[in-house]
Parts: C-alpha cells; sequence; structure tokens
C-alpha cells in the first residue's frame, strides 16, 4: 500500500514539477514491483501512469505507454536472469532506462540531459531498491 502511495506522490510531483533535475519518483516503487514478481499490478500501473501523464501533458498516449513498457519489460528481464541483488538491478535498469529514453526520443536528446537525467535517476533507482532489500519489501509484498 505504501508503495501505490508512492507511486500516486511520484506521477503527482512529476506532474507538478516536470524537471530533468528531479528523479521520476514512480520508477522506483515499479522497480520493486517488477523484481517482486507483481506483474498484474505493474501492467496496472504504467497504464494508470500512461494515462494520467497523456491527459496532463502533449505527449502522446502510446509514447508513454512505449516508454514504460520498454522499461518495464527490461527490468523484468533482468530480474529473470541476472541477480536481483539491489546494486545490480539498479545498474541493470538504469543502463535500460537509458536505452528507452533512446529508443522513444529517437536519438533526439542532448548529452547533458541525458547525463542529468540518468544520474538523478540512477541515484533514485539505488535508493528505492536498498530500501526495499534492507526492510525486506520484496518478500512484504509477495
Amino acid at each position: 500500500m505504501l508503495l501505490d502511495l508512492m507511486i500516486v506522490g511520484g506521477i503527482a510531483a512529476h506532474i507538478y514539477i516536470p524537471s530533468i533535475w528531479l528523479p521520476i519518483w514512480y520508477l522506483g516503487p515499479l522497480a520493486v514491483y517488477i523484481i517482486s514478481k507483481q506483474y498484474i499490478r505493474t501492467v496496472l500501473w504504467v497504464v494508470v501512469i500512461s494515462v494520467v501523464l497523456t491527459q496532463t501533458s502533449l505527449t502522446v498516449w502510446w509514447i508513454n505507454i512505449l516508454y514504460y513498457g520498454i522499461w518495464s519489460l527490461g527490468v523484468y528481464l533482468f530480474s529473470t536472469f541476472f541477480d536481483r541483488g539491489w546494486a545490480v538491478q539498479t545498474i541493470l535498469s538504469s543502463a535500460w532506462l537509458l536505452v528507452s529514453l533512446l529508443i522513444v526520443s529517437g536519438f533526439s536528446v542532448s548529452l547533458n540531459q541525458i547525463a542529468i537525467f540518468i544520474g538523478v535517476n540512477t541515484l533514485w533507482l539505488a535508493l528505492s531498491l536498498q530500501i526495499a532489500d534492507k526492510y525486506n519489501i520484496y518478500e512484504q509484498i509477495s
């Protein structure tokens, strides 16, 4: 329930303060859900996030679903085939966030924005996954 509230708060923060300097707050809880094998909940949240962001911005709905869908699929594959430790998953999910960004944006993002965006979100993902690992949130959700 707390992760759901964090996602709702993250969506609100992303709507009211859209900036590359702030992390995408709902990616951390989504990664926790994916690693905890809560796939239906993850798909529902990806759809909700995409619909809400589409309603509050000029971005087309399928771009949001493609972006977060590609990222979620990558995190799922990494959590299935690689170590589920928070450090490994942070590195892999952050790298995949970069790949998802480049796929969806068509390589039309400046290098400075990419570096800031990935750096800030990597720190947030590391913090979220480390807290989930430390307090055994993966087992509590399952």
